[in-house]
């Protein structure tokens, strides 16, 4: 019987970049001597027995990057890498996946807080002080009045 998944065939520089996604990716996750470890292992973030196992399947699974400025995402990032958790993504798509964002439901959607804040035109540092004030949607949107009409000020 033969394997129903496509080859997959890398030139040489992009199979260096993927075994050393791999490698970093497995390091990270089981090797307490690893710097990354923290934020990985010890935090229950494993590799699926099958990519742990194997480099081939790894880069079947996951195929190329479509760019050189795409790297290894994990979906849920409570979650390990596995096929189903991990995607290529550029910087911009990890931004807004990183564990330490502030999700915000509003409206029965969810963003992160700079995501908020570029919807509604308030600067970020103006949104993350509401929110550590303690400030709730839909009070959190609301737009900041000019300076010279806030109360005490002379136009």
């Amino acid at each position: 019987m033969t394997d129903p998944t496509p080859t997959v065939t890398f030139s040489p520089a992009e199979r260096s970049v993927l075994r050393g996604t791999w490698f970093n990716m497995v390091h990270r996750c089981t090797r307490p001597t690893s710097p990354d470890y923290g934020r990985y292992g010890a935090r229950g973030i494993t590799v699926c027995d099958r990519w742990l196992n194997s480099f081939d399947d790894f880069a079947k699974d996951m195929g190329p990057r479509p760019t050189p400025q795409h790297s290894l995402d994990r979906i849920d990032n409570d979650k390990g890498y596995y096929p189903k958790n991990c995607r290529w993504a550029d910087r911009a798509t990890q931004a807004l996946n990183r564990a330490s964002n502030v999700n915000i439901t509003h409206g029965g959607e969810t963003l992160t807080a700079i995501e908020w804040a570029r919807r509604y035109n308030i600067v970020p540092t103006t949104f993350y002080s509401r929110l550590n004030d303690g400030w709730q949607p839909p009070r959190l949107f609301q737009r900041p009045r000019p300076y010279a009409s806030r109360k005490g000020v002379a136009a």
